[in-house]
């Protein structure tokens, strides 16, 4: 590895990684997948890539990503969380409250219909 790739990869690493509460929506369903990260760009960046593969951990999101088409499909950040540190290291019970606060409040489809909220895994 070249000296400027390493110095690259190692700012990458210093970076922080926006995180928080995302989803993968179905928009003729209104059925949202949702999660928790502490990499958002990561994490629906993964999503997508397995669903286009035709495979997903979630046999559920895999089989309606199939019958819908990924046009049926948004990826969205519904809620972030402001790093106190470097890394997205120590979050984990931070993000459980935001992902609770979200469940609670629910979500909304752009027609008014309420949002059927499941967990990813």
């Amino acid at each position: 590895m070249t000296r400027r790739r390493e110095e690259l990869k190692a700012e990458y690493k210093r970076e922080a990684r926006p995180m928080g509460v995302y989803a993968v929506r179905n928009l003729i369903t209104h059925v949202a997948y949702i999660g928790t990260a502490t990499d958002l760009p990561g994490i629906l960046n993964r999503h997508r890539f397995e669903l286009k593969l035709g495979g997903h951990r979630s046999a559920d999101l895999a089989r309606a990503y199939k019958d819908h088409g990924p046009d049926a499909f948004v990826f969205e950040i519904l809620d972030t969380l402001e790093p106190k540190n470097e890394g997205g290291l120590g979050y984990a019970s931070e993000l459980e409250t935001l992902l609770s606060l979200r469940l609670e409040q629910g979500l909304t489809a752009e027609d008014g219909e309420p949002v059927k909220l499941v967990l990813m895994y």
